[in-house]
């Protein structure tokens, strides 16, 4: 078990309930029930124990061997969380996902879909998923393109009975120079609205099993809340010391 001074920890979970309070504020002024995942890429293992005792139970990684290391030493302090997996599945780690993360926000592949589905076979397990929208279908970027998510959707429904679909995920483009202005709102709104639409189908077909709407970060979540979002994911503006 990682040797963490719980004096530090302490320390940094009061940062990161200082950072997370404009979160909580726009989740609670919400409509709708808002899930924050905390983002903890940037961070060591410390961080996400911090994360956890501040109140951000959720936790999301982007890379699967680094968020294993991370999150095993997470789970030995005995703190309790939910382990999400928000960025790509390659091939060659799909078979160590299912147990190390307990929510894939990231499903864009049939490969890695049925790979997952063996896997949760295996283990006598389901995993919940998302169908991660290339909302923009940016070629650079992971997912489906947007007219293939309902059918992609009814393709896992039909051929991945363990992996419980959930919902839908996106990115919208970043802006050029990464200058968060009015245009930026604008376009990100416009691909927010278009994954609300389709949440709203794949809702529609599948039921209330369909009951998360993952869109919106650190620079956008207060616009992706607005547009319906029921998760957010946010991460560098929470470990600002």
């Amino acid at each position: 078990m990682a040797d963490f001074d719980p004096n530090d920890i302490a320390a940094k979970a009061e940062i990161v309930k200082r950072n997370a309070h404009p979160v909580w504020e726009a989740t609670e002024s919400a409509p709708q029930r808002v899930t924050v995942v905390a983002v903890t890429k940037y961070v060591e293992a410390d961080w996400c124990c911090a994360a956890v005792d501040a109140g951000l139970t959720e936790l999301g990684e982007n890379r699967i061997l680094e968020g294993i290391e991370k999150y095993d030493a997470v789970r030995a302090t005995g703190r309790r969380f939910t382990a999400h997996l928000v960025g790509p599945i390659q091939s060659n780690k799909a078979k160590k996902v299912p147990v190390a993360f307990d929510f894939v926000q990231s499903l864009g592949r049939r490969k890695i879909a049925r790979r997952l589905q063996a896997r949760c076979e295996e283990l006598n397990c389901e995993l919940p998923v998302l169908v991660e929208a290339n909302i923009d279908n940016e070629p650079q970027k992971a997912g489906v393109p947007t007219d293939e998510v309902l059918p992609f959707a009814r393709w896992v429904k039909e051929n991945c009975p363990r992996l419980s679909l959930r919902g839908v995920m996106c990115i919208p483009k970043w802006p050029e120079g990464g200058v968060v202005d009015e245009a930026y709102e604008r376009s990100s709104r416009e691909s927010f609205a278009r994954t609300r639409a389709l949440y709203d189908e794949l809702r529609n077909e599948h039921g209330s099993e369909i009951n998360v709407l993952s869109m919106g970060m650190s620079a956008d979540y207060e616009w992706a809340i607005e547009e319906g979002a029921t998760m957010i994911r946010v991460g560098r503006m929470l470990w600002e010391e």
